[in-house]
């Protein structure tokens, strides 16, 4: 109950608050969090703020380097663990307090709140973010920040007191919407029914944990889209690709719609995606059922030839189950391959799509070579008749218009741009769609 979480939360308060003082440390403190999911997650993460300090989430599935700098770069006053991650926190130079090993102390200390001031100004927590240079960046957020996202969220989605709502939290507290699923629905009266990570332990995701499970059934099409933060000292871990192959048979098996395999940057992000062409071929072999597809391939970085011919092959190993959301490009290092089309990457991407098409339907383009033109036919030939194309903007309008009238499909996100913005570029899309109808018919 609300008051059961309250007045244990007040006893776990009271508990840090004698550890930092030991320590010398006081309010404002930033205490790290290692723990599975659970309710004494939520527990902590209260007592925390009850003592007027931030919180720092520590994922124990983070690879030890990753780990080790974010205590080293936040220096984390306090961390709590678990006695099953013992084997995560020997290397960190931090105090820590076991939580289950502490657990039966807990009733020493008074269940009275703690009534301590804590500024709008002060830090709510510090999430660590992949960063751009492949370094974790700690993002500090206040609870100002976080009292306005809650006033967002109720514009959003109205609160009637009589009406009981129930909330499954399922994302991790390294991520921003756990604030979201933890603390505004708390903050609201709801039910919340913490979903306890599957994962945890660092379970092997192909130690049977995909096993009898089936996706619910809500007349949706789902699809899988992999992304990943290769930090350094991730790269020499072994089965690197295992949670893509198993993901991979997992949606084969339950009836999802494709598996999208994106394009690297020539940096930590996206590390293990150096070529979607690769990773969708050893899918195809795995699969019977799923889509596979590039999302994206920046084709400007490649040649239209290797292009066609890539996912020509594995449009045959699939038994034609390929599509390609296309992309500029636009982080100038990854231009190393093709540094003279990054002026115009924009333009030479819908150029390129149309030479692939062209090929992929087997006919002759011609090429510059040597000696002259080369007439180029590409081999082998594919299943499909025509390639499955998407073209991925992050919101720009003409994106959306060139998309349309090249007869492709769209990949977008709402990062950066509001539901209404999407829908008056997707009113764009669909009006240029029938423009490129009406000139095809009258042709």
């Amino acid at each position: 109950s609300y008051r059961e979480l309250n007045l244990r939360a007040n006893q776990m308060a009271r508990l840090l608050q004698q550890k930092l003082q030991k320590q010398g440390a006081v309010a404002g403190e930033l205490v790290g969090v290692m723990m599975d999911r659970s309710i004494d997650m939520v527990v902590t993460l209260i007592a925390v703020h009850k003592i007027g300090c931030a919180y720092v989430p520590l994922d124990p599935v983070y690879p030890a380097e990753r780990l080790r700098y974010m205590v080293e770069d936040s220096k984390l006053s306090l961390l709590l663990s678990q006695t099953q991650h013992k084997n995560n926190i020997t290397a960190l130079d931090v105090p820590v307090i076991i939580h289950n090993e502490v657990e039966n102390s807990l009733d020493d200390f008074s269940e009275e709140n703690l009534n301590l001031p804590v500024a709008s100004d002060s830090l709510a927590y510090v999430i660590y973010t992949s960063g751009s240079t492949g370094k974790p960046k700690g993002v500090m957020v206040e609870h100002r920040n976080v009292a306005n996202f809650f006033v967002g969220m109720d514009a959003c989605i109205k609160n009637d007191p009589e009406e009981r709502k129930t909330w499954l939290a399922v994302t991790s507290i390294s991520f921003d919407i756990s604030v979201l699923e933890i603390f505004w629905t708390l903050s609201r009266g709801f039910k919340v029914v913490i979903y306890r990570d599957e994962f945890s332990g660092q379970q092997s995701p192909g130690d049977d944990v995909f096993a009898n499970q089936k996706a619910a059934d809500l007349g949706l099409d789902y699809s899988l889209f992999y992304w990943n933060v290769a930090e350094e000292d991730s790269i020499e871990q072994a089965n690197k690709y295992e949670l893509l192959l198993e993901g991979a048979k997992f949606a084969d098996n339950n009836n999802f719609k494709a598996v999208w395999n994106p394009e690297r940057h020539f940096a930590a992000f996206g590390g293990l995606f150096p070529n979607p062409s690769v990773t969708c071929a050893a899918l195809s072999t795995i699969t019977k059922n799923v889509d596979l597809r590039a999302g994206s391939c920046v084709v400007p970085l490649h040649s239209a030839i290797r292009v066609a011919e890539e996912w020509s092959v594995v449009d045959n190993l699939s038994n034609g189950r390929v599509g390609m959301a296309i992309a500029a490009g636009w982080a100038p290092p990854d231009f190393a391959i093709k540094p003279e089309n990054y002026d115009d990457a924009k333009n030479i991407m819908f150029d390129s799509i149309e030479t692939v098409q062209k090929l992929w339907r087997g006919e002759k383009v011609n090429f510059p070579g040597p000696s002259g033109d080369v007439a180029v036919r590409t081999l082998p030939r594919p299943i499909q008749k025509s390639l499955p194309v998407w073209v991925t903007t992050a919101g720009n309008l003409d994106s959306f218009i060139r998309a349309a009238e090249s007869g492709s499909n769209i990949l977008t996100h709402l990062l950066g741009q509001t539901f209404e913005e999407v829908q008056e570029k997707v009113s764009a899309y669909r009006t240029a769609w029938k423009r490129r109808g009406i000139r095809e018919k009258e042709q």
